[in-house]
Order: C-alpha cells, then structure tokens, then sequence
C-alpha cells in the first residue's frame, strides 16, 4: 500500500499508481513478496525515508527508473497517471524496439520452470506494435 493510504487511510488514483509500481516489481521479480529484506512493521517508516525496493535482474533500467520509481515517489501528486504511465511505456517501446521488449518477455518465460506457453508462439511484431495471440496447440480432442 502507498504510504498516504497507510498513513491517513487516503486510497485514490495516486495510490493506485504506488500499487501498479509494486505490481511491476512484483512481475520483474517472478512473483517475489515486496520489500523482501524489510521487517512488515518497518516498512512504512523506511519508505518515508527514502527506501525504494532495489531493481529486480532480468528488469529493463528504463522500466525501473522511468516508471516504477515515477510509481513511488512519496509526494503522491508528483507521481504519474495512468495516461503518463502509457506514453512513457511508448516511449520505450519506440526507442528500444520492439525486439528488445521480445527478449525481455521471452527470457522471463523461459526462467519461469512451470510456464508452458513460449512468447515467440504469442508474440507477432508488427512496426512498433506488440500483439498477443493464441498459442498453437498440438493437443488435438
């Protein structure tokens, strides 16, 4: 939870903002808890401190800086919308290609040991544009 919402139980779209850059993390991380070194009842007061969850491995410096540390800036009016989230992740698909966005994708599905769908089966490219589709299936009834 962001710290205004723990602290004076304020839940808004900003504090949704704060939960999407935990989401993230949470994602990049293959599904680790938050804030895996802080003790539950320290983190509130480590996080007004300045404390930011380190970046994880396989993440994208652009994807950590640009948006999922804009997602936890304390002052909540200073961090992003969801519109402002959307144009940076544009951004980065425009300026890294969408190759790089593939690999990154691809790499953590491969690492996923329980993971059965390949993202080079899912994922069509087509300019800047990434397109999810259905997996062919060898399986017949």
């Amino acid at each position: 939870m962001a710290p205004e919402a723990l602290t004076y139980n304020r839940i808004s779209k900003k504090s949704d903002i704060w939960s999407y850059g935990i989401l993230l993390w949470e994602i990049w991380s293959h599904g680790c808890s938050p804030y895996p070194s802080v003790p539950v009842e320290q983190i509130l007061k480590k996080l007004q401190v300045g404390y930011r969850m380190e970046k994880p491995d396989l993440c994208d410096d652009y994807i950590y800086e640009n948006i999922m540390l804009s997602c936890w800036l304390l002052d909540y009016k200073k961090r992003p919308t969801f519109r402002q989230i959307l144009n940076s992740y544009r951004d980065y698909v425009t300026k890294s290609g969408t190759r790089a966005v593939s690999k990154e994708l691809a790499e953590l599905v491969r690492q996923d040991e329980e993971s059965t769908i390949y993202v080079n089966d899912i994922v069509k490219h087509t300019g800047s544009t990434i397109s999810l589709t259905q997996p062919k299936s060898n399986n017949t009834l």
